[in-house]
């Protein structure tokens, strides 16, 4: 076991490869290897080395086998590199940091490093597979250092940690670049911990998974930061029997409906990541993204904005909205065809708009938009108007 106290940055003096195995020759600190025997665990970078020949108190020899080399960043060392060094921790030890095993999980990329005065930032990139075990305030331990999780986004898949001068001085991460690959050690309590509650709501929740989950949510609560699995999908489209949803609805005990004007959120989110699921079986894709243009004058204030959707190929235009003031310079025309080029470049082949005649259906069609329909019947005789345009036409 390691505690994550690094205690020396040591040297690759002499590296070779044979029969599937590299061989590292590590010069360290001065007494480093004071005592040292022939199968004692040393972490070099967090991962767990056995010493397979003492060559002096500052000089050891360890094995490396292939599945380390390809689950670690020591298949990509070279003679000179520097690393972290911490010796097994001896019974009744105090354990400075926090327990490792020295088995490295993954390995990460460094995103961005800034320095402020005395303290230095690091945004450390992850797959997304491992965010579910990465907590703000947690343990992680980053190249053999046990470190504090300052910020974590788990959408984004990266988390960041603050080191004070101390933990520079003595590891090898300040010398380490953006781009630079890190080995990470996830915190083994927290995985036990992650993998049994999400074992449990699966294995005995089943279906009812989303509906708990949302309902957790409203309190705080994100099972998916655990990465609980939502239920099975209850598809209202599709049966055998097409014109079993057809038959007229029997007024009985079995439901019951509900029309409210103060819904639930995690019912509507429910209904709506419902129907979501059932579209994904039918398109390649249901990844949703979003678009927003912004107009700021020289005061930095907002004199005009676009807001938009992009899913399936296409580009919708949800609101457009110009400062009364600035409507005579283009600002509307420049917004819309902003939001377009930016929809084509990410692969959309049109756009389409609704809006009311007392809007904007002159505008758009002086941009292109052909009128493939409208709805009358609005109070006030206004006509509801709904556009599209391809792209390149």
């Amino acid at each position: 076991m390691f505690t994550g106290i690094i205690q020396g940055v040591a040297t690759i003096d002499q590296l070779s490869d044979k029969n599937g195995i590299r061989t590292l020759e590590i010069e360290f600190p001065q007494g480093f290897c004071q005592d040292l025997e022939i199968g004692a665990s040393v972490a070099i970078d967090g991962v767990c080395l056995t010493v397979t020949e003492n060559l002096s108190d500052t000089r050891a020899s360890f094995d490396v086998i292939l599945q380390s080399l390809s689950v670690t960043t020591l298949d990509s060392y070279e003679q000179g590199a520097n690393v972290n060094a911490e010796r097994a921790a001896k019974d009744g030890a105090e354990i400075g940091g926090h327990p490792l095993s020295g088995h490295i999980d993954f390995t990460a990329t460094i995103s961005e490093i800034e320095h402020l005065q005395d303290n230095f930032r690091m945004r450390i990139a992850v797959d997304k597979t491992w965010m579910r075990y990465i907590f703000p305030k947690g343990y992680i331990a980053v190249n053999g250092a046990s470190l504090t999780l300052a910020t974590v986004d788990k959408k984004q898949g990266w988390f960041e940690v603050w080191l004070i001068p101390e933990t520079l001085r003595m590891t090898s991460i300040g010398n380490k670049a953006v781009g630079d690959k890190l080995n990470i050690e996830i915190e083994r309590g927290t995985q036990v911990t992650v993998d049994t509650i999400r074992d449990t709501i699966e294995g005995n929740l089943g279906r009812l998974t989303p509906v708990f989950e949302r309902l957790l949510q409203e309190q705080g609560i994100d099972l998916s930061a655990i990465g609980v699995n939502g239920g099975i999908s209850v598809d209202p489209y599709e049966d055998d029997d097409e014109d079993e949803y057809n038959d007229e609805y029997e007024d009985d005990e079995s439901f019951r409906i509900e029309v409210t004007d103060t819904p639930s959120p995690s019912i509507d989110d429910y209904i709506i990541n419902e129907t979501r699921l059932y579209n994904s079986e039918h398109m390649e894709s249901d990844d949703l993204q979003k678009i927003s243009c912004y107009f700021r004058d020289r005061d930095d204030c907002i004199v005009g904005g676009l807001t938009a959707k992009i899913y399936w190929g296409w580009l919708h235009i949800e609101y457009l909205w110009v400062e009364q003031r600035e409507r005579r310079q283009d600002l509307g025309k420049v917004l819309v065809q902003s939001a377009e080029q930016e929809a084509e470049n990410r692969g959309c082949v049109g756009s389409q708009v609704d809006t009311f005649s007392f809007q904007a259906p002159e505008f758009y069609k002086k941009l292109g938009y052909s009128v493939m329909g409208s709805l009358k019947g609005y109070k006030e005789g206004a006509e509801r108007f709904y556009l599209y345009k391809h792209f390149g036409e």
